[in-house]
């Protein structure tokens, strides 16, 4: 979209197809979409930020009602290509950062397969590499860029802050913390995934049936997915 058209949308209604949907509240996430008999996927993830896994003790795991399989990088499938390295997971005992996906318990419910989760013991063997990732003024490697990713100066002032508070009639001086967010906050990371068949049509009906993926995705980045 050209600016010139950006600038005409503004001040306009625009109708959206999914604004009531959304404003009333009954838009449904990809969570929230009907499925069959679903089974529940809960991920298990790295402690350390580099290193191997050594063992993975899964017996109190499949002990638990209801825990259909578990998935680690000892009985994933393997993938044909390494195309994308952050989709290269359960390949290998190899832990490249913490929170990687190390593993996976299928369920029958997704409260059985977090439990089952939490039960899994993982030994790792960490690797240090003498990680630099301390924010410091004296640090001998830093520096400034001269623009920000918008091509405005990196270093800008206005107006003064210290005659401003001590203009102001009211001042507030506290400490807020705020908890780790994802960059979708209207819908929790979630995948519906449905394999079926299809019946070929055409000249391709003598195949008869081919297999179907079909995927409810929670993404705001639609093409990128």
């Amino acid at each position: 979209m050209t600016a010139e058209k950006r600038l005409k949308n503004i001040g306009h209604d625009r109708v959206r197809i999914d604004g009531q949907l959304k404003v009333t509240g009954t838009a449904p996430y990809a969570f929230e979409q009907p499925a069959k008999n679903p089974a529940y996927l809960f991920p298990i993830t790295s402690t350390i930020a580099k290193g191997q896994i050594k063992s993975i003790d899964l017996s109190a795991a499949r002990a638990v009602p209801g825990v259909l399989t578990i998935l680690t990088h000892e009985n994933a499938l393997r993938l044909l290509a390494k195309t994308d390295t952050e989709l290269y997971i359960l390949q290998s005992p190899e832990v490249h950062y913490w929170g990687e996906y190390i593993g996976a318990v299928v369920a029958e419910s997704q409260e059985i397969a977090r439990h089952a989760a939490s039960l899994v013991k993982v030994e790792y063997e960490p690797v240090d590499e003498g990680g630099d990732t301390l924010f410091r003024s004296d640090h001998p490697d830093q520096y400034m860029p001269l623009r920000i990713n918008t091509g405005a100066p990196s270093d800008t002032s206005q107006g003064d802050v210290d005659q401003g508070m001590l203009q102001a009639p009211v001042t507030v001086d506290e400490i807020y913390s705020t908890p780790y967010e994802h960059h979708n906050p209207m819908e929790m990371h979630s995948v519906i995934a449905e394999w079926d068949k299809e019946k070929l049509d055409g000249l391709l009906s003598i195949l008869g049936e081919r297999p179907h993926l079909k995927i409810h995705d929670a993404s705001q980045g639609v093409s990128f997915s």
